[in-house]
């Protein structure tokens, strides 16, 4: 299993979302430290499901500092 704790700001602001089943989630993107040069972060798209989405909406905002538990699924992008 892919498990990972991780120290992050939230970078953009939580916005929710409600699936056709009535679930609720939320994406926004976190960013990280990046050890590489000329490159101060790594940005992260992430996304929260039921009640953790609903404390992310409420007590969070773009900026704050927050600690992650959570699976990491990596997806490239080849468009640079």
């Amino acid at each position: 299993m892919n498990l990972c704790f991780l120290t992050a700001q939230i970078a953009t602001w939580p916005e929710k979302y409600i699936s056709k089943k009535g679930n609720l989630f939320t994406h926004f993107f976190i960013r990280v430290p990046n050890p590489k040069k000329g490159n101060p972060f790594f940005y992260i798209h992430a996304s929260a499901r039921q009640e953790t989405a609903l404390q992310l909406i409420n007590w969070y905002a773009r900026g704050d500092y927050i600690l992650l538990e959570g699976r990491l699924r990596l997806k490239t992008n080849n468009n640079r």
